[in-house]
């Protein structure tokens, strides 16, 4: 899973550096250890840094996502585990957000999306803890959001990830 994880950071830092152009919204996976078969690894760390944002290291462990600078480092997200995290420009100003499944909680666990706009310094949270859970995955370069019924219901809802007046939602696919 590491060499998985370390590919997919070496791919998208080439393709940043190439400076190919992507349309608004395409994603990129930086680390995804949410699938049936991947475990988590709660000891090791993760390290990206992308040509939008000198000077800054993101920092990845299975309980939070930070950003080191000179000046020190500070946390953008917790999760108990942080699962996934994508970079997708969903605001639009050309500087990747942070996208990412994460779960809270002890007895009642629910999964949640939370996109970090560290040029913005904003943080946006999809959740509706006890009644729906929600997962991201990459599809064809976009974010996908599954809204399932908690816990571990049907589908209720699936779609693109969209931030629209300050808020997360779903594109439905219908």
């Amino acid at each position: 899973m590491k060499i998985g994880c370390l590919i997919g950071a070496l791919a998208l830092l080439a393709s940043m550096a190439a400076g190919e152009p992507e349309a608004p919204a395409q994603a990129q996976v930086w680390l995804d250890f949410s699938g049936a078969d991947a475990a988590v690894p709660y000891e090791e760390s993760f390290e990206i840094s992308l040509p939008e944002f000198p000077g800054v290291t993101f920092c990845w462990t299975a309980y939070h996502v930070s950003a080191a600078t000179e000046e020190g480092e500070q946390e953008l997200f917790t999760g108990w585990p942080v699962e996934n995290v994508y970079f997708c420009d969903l605001t639009g100003d050309g500087k990747p957000e942070l996208c990412a499944t994460v779960c809270y909680g002890f007895g009642l666990i629910d999964e949640r999306i939370l996109v970090y706009d560290y040029a913005g310094g904003v943080c946006y949270e999809l959740e509706s803890r006890g009644q729906y859970d929600y997962r991201l995955s990459l599809e064809d370069g976009a974010l996908t959001v599954v809204q399932t019924e908690a816990p571990f219901g049907e589908v209720a809802a699936r779609g693109r990830l969209v931030l629209q007046d300050g808020a997360l939602g779903i594109l439905s696919e219908h």
